[in-house]
């Protein structure tokens, strides 16, 4: 392999990304349901208000996700 890993790494590495992807998308699910769904839910379909919450929860809650986990790598960096 081009990057010097074995295929069970690269198969355990990419199991690894996808459990983080799904973890991710099922917390931003919760979050943004939570704030945006009005309870008790009237219908299958969302109203104005709850769309335009959830367009805006939802690259929040990546951006968010996004920052912490850039402060995160940095922090961990071991200094050359």
């Amino acid at each position: 392999m081009a990057s010097g890993m074995s295929a069970d790494e690269v198969r355990m590495f990419t199991k690894v990304e996808i459990d983080s992807l799904n973890d991710l998308q099922n917390r931003v699910m919760k979050a943004c349901y939570a704030k945006c769904i009005a309870r008790p839910v009237r219908n299958g379909e969302l109203e104005l208000g709850e769309m335009t919450c959830i367009d805006r929860c939802v690259p929040k809650y990546f951006e968010t996700h996004e920052m912490v986990q850039k402060e995160f790598q940095r922090m961990v960096q071991v200094p050359r």
